[in-house]
């Protein structure tokens, strides 16, 4: 909508689709930020295998290890308050 993506973002979305993502899209800054896929969990040392194959492994010389621009993280709660009552006076 607000045409903030770009071609290579779009590719590895499309890479990351093709290879099970139930979905991907743009996040963080956008201007060619980053992307998110879920995907199945039984399904991640393939996805990870393919996306780093078919899109990562052309940029080579951008990272020195793929698990700075690769990986994988499952979800948990959002934001919450905490409320520490052990020591309230």
């Amino acid at each position: 909508m607000y045409d903030c993506s770009s071609q290579e973002l779009n590719k590895l979305i499309n890479i990351c689709r093709k290879n099970g993502a139930i979905g991907s899209r743009l996040t963080g800054a956008g201007w060619g930020g980053c992307s998110i896929s879920l995907i199945w969990e039984k399904d991640e040392k393939e996805f990870m295998k393919n996306v780093t194959l078919e899109y990562y492994d052309e940029l080579k010389e951008l990272y020195t290890d793929i698990n700075e621009v690769l990986f994988s993280s499952a979800p948990c709660n959002g934001a919450l308050i905490y409320k520490n009552t052990e020591f309230l006076c």
